[in-house]
């Protein structure tokens, strides 16, 4: 049985060209500002965050700043987040449940 969560969720990850089928999307960690979910797919796996806008209120630049030290992190060599930019290409969707975004999962990483 789907909870009404449960179709939430995914049709938030519709929002986002995902490899693969999504088989499930489930809390993930213990973090205090963004509520966060792995979505795994028969692909891969993904990062889920809806962000905490009484937090992070300018979700903008907020995704703007992300943006831009992701992509001088690359070209410095380092390994980053890599942002899933949604069906339009943008990096985050403002939706009526709130503000999300989708990062590739990094394997074998703790943090």
């Amino acid at each position: 049985m789907t909870t009404v969560q449960d179709q939430e969720l995914a049709a938030v990850a519709a929002h986002y060209p995902l490899e693969g089928r999504v088989e499930s999307i489930a809390p993930y960690g213990n973090g205090h500002i963004n509520q966060t979910y792995l979505i795994q797919t028969d692909k891969r796996r993904y990062i889920l965050q809806r962000m905490n806008t009484s937090v992070f209120p300018d979700t903008a630049s907020l995704m703007r700043n992300i943006e831009l030290v992701t992509e001088f992190l690359r070209s410095q060599g380092q390994e980053t987040l890599d942002i899933i930019r949604n069906r339009e290409g943008n990096t985050y969707c403002e939706l009526a449940s709130g503000a999300w975004r989708v990062y590739a999962f990094i394997e074998d990483t703790i943090s």
